[in-house]
């Protein structure tokens, strides 16, 4: 073999050794702008994750036969910052939600709703396995969405928690008709 030869050969693998690094880099590359995707999105959910809700009560008004639920929910604020407009909602059974504008750090409110069974929802309503759905909006402008104890899920469009309640929803506003 010839210097022509070795120097062809030289060339071509330093081609695949380039090509395999840069392929390399590449992989380290998405890999890493995809953890850092990830925490980015649990810094941001951070807040969200401290707002639960928990079912204190709930109770069938004999008149409406079982069409009717009282329900009681109390939410807490385990954050450092405040959470604003506040919407109490059990999305899954029928009409009805409670709302607050502010809900300040480490502050507990109760939400009182009434609930019309939705078409198809059995007569017994199972309130403390679904959870009630918690619509607010973080200290940073955030909305987000919490169904029961899952995952805070944010919102970028169409968001419960963008109109500020002027007072605090009733239960009496949500009475059949």
């Amino acid at each position: 073999m010839g210097w022509s030869e070795w120097d062809a050969l030289g060339s071509v693998l330093g081609g695949v050794f380039n090509g395999l690094a840069f392929a390399a880099t590449l992989f380290v590359l998405v890999r890493e702008i995809r953890i850092r995707r990830r925490t980015d999105l649990d810094e941001q959910a951070r807040q969200a994750r401290l707002v639960v809700a928990t079912v204190e009560s709930e109770s069938y008004p004999m008149a409406a036969a079982f069409q009717t639920m009282d329900l009681t929910v109390s939410v807490r604020n385990y954050s450092e910052l405040p959470v604003f407009n506040l919407v109490v909602r059990l999305e899954e059974f029928g009409s009805g939600q409670d709302g607050f504008e502010i809900v300040q750090p480490g502050e507990q409110v109760t939400a009182e709703l009434r609930l019309n069974r939705k078409k198809g929802v059995p007569s017994t309503f199972s309130s403390r396995q679904t959870g009630p759905t918690l619509h607010f909006m973080d200290a940073n402008g955030r909305h987000w969405v919490r169904t029961g104890f899952g995952a805070p899920n944010r919102v970028l469009a169409n968001a419960v928690s963008a109109t500020r309640p002027m007072m605090r929803f009733r239960p009496e506003d949500h009475r059949p008709k």
